[in-house]
């Protein structure tokens, strides 16, 4: 027997209320990774396209980045490689958007709900919540842009000399990336709570950051857990990065030293390969760690 719409909105309202089920630290974790590898072909094919240009994208911006820092001899002019760092960068952010978007309707609809959703339909309902993830994305990285700003003061400080003036500026820093990190705990919460809820922006906002504030311990016990898991897979993954990086410091030094080196085309093409790989395969483990 058909549902009726009623039934139908009762029926995805509990869908939607068991991803909000109370779980201990360990087994959001486990919960998490388990609705990514169950549906993971086609998580994968879902998201797709936007992960592949994330990963071009951040692979070519890395290597520019790299080169502009060293103050290179681009083979066209440093004020358009600069330029397309920025653009490289800008679109980045927004196709991690995008990407951020597309998986929590998969989730909603795909996992949650048990709908059958095609590509076509799973983009255009992105495109209408793309708003609400960037305007997050923006706070985010707001926030954290001011932490990492205080941080850098108080670290650039010669302990040795400072005055009076020096211990209060320090001491303003050190409360403001506290209440920076106490504050942006709930946002984990509210992602959620935008894609899945059908309310406003403003209330949606409201609702997620509220819980995210009821349940901030067990916030703080996730943060402190995925973070180290990502600081291992991250190292694991990036180490032929790291090796990279060496290399490209001592063709830096020769080149201040004024010896006659250069950089081969296969090296910057492995490079940008090899990055694009690496980049590939970490945006869906810390897709993963992050459904938790």
């Amino acid at each position: 027997m058909p549902l009726t719409n009623k039934e139908t909105e009762v029926n995805s309202n509990n869908s939607i209320s068991q991803l909000y089920k109370h779980r201990k630290t360990l087994l959001c974790i486990s919960d998490g990774i388990s609705m990514f590898t169950n549906n993971f072909t086609k998580y994968t094919i879902s998201t797709l396209i936007p992960t592949v240009i994330v990963a071009i994208l951040a692979s070519i911006y890395s290597f520019l980045l790299l080169k502009y820092t060293a103050n290179e001899t681009f083979t066209f002019p440093n004020i358009l490689q600069l330029n397309f760092t920025w653009i490289a960068l800008v679109l980045i952010t927004v196709f991690l958007v995008l990407y951020t978007c597309i998986s929590y309707v998969f989730i909603e609809y795909s996992c949650v709900k048990k709908y059958t959703i095609h590509f076509q339909q799973m983009f255009m309902i992105s495109i209408r919540r793309f708003h609400r993830v960037f305007l997050l994305y923006f706070i985010n990285i707001c926030t954290w842009v001011i932490m990492a700003i205080c941080l850098y003061y108080i670290s650039s400080k010669d302990l040795s000399e400072i005055n009076s003036h020096d211990i209060l500026n320090i001491s303003v820093c050190s409360i403001a990336s506290l209440l920076v990190l106490i504050s942006s705990l709930p946002y984990k919460i509210v992602l959620p709570t935008l894609m899945f809820e059908k309310v406003g922006l403003i209330k949606g906002f409201i609702n997620g950051y509220k819980l995210g504030l009821r349940i901030w311990i067990k916030n703080f016990k996730l943060f402190i857990l995925l973070l180290f898991i990502k600081l291992i897979i991250g190292v694991i993954l990036l180490a032929p990065v790291f090796v990279y990086l060496a290399l490209f410091n001592s063709y830096f030094e020769a080149l201040i030293n004024g010896d006659n080196v250069y950089l081969s085309k296969s090296f910057i093409i492995s490079y940008v390969v090899i990055t694009f790989l690496i980049m590939f395969v970490l945006i869906y483990f810390i897709t993963a760690l992050n459904l938790s």
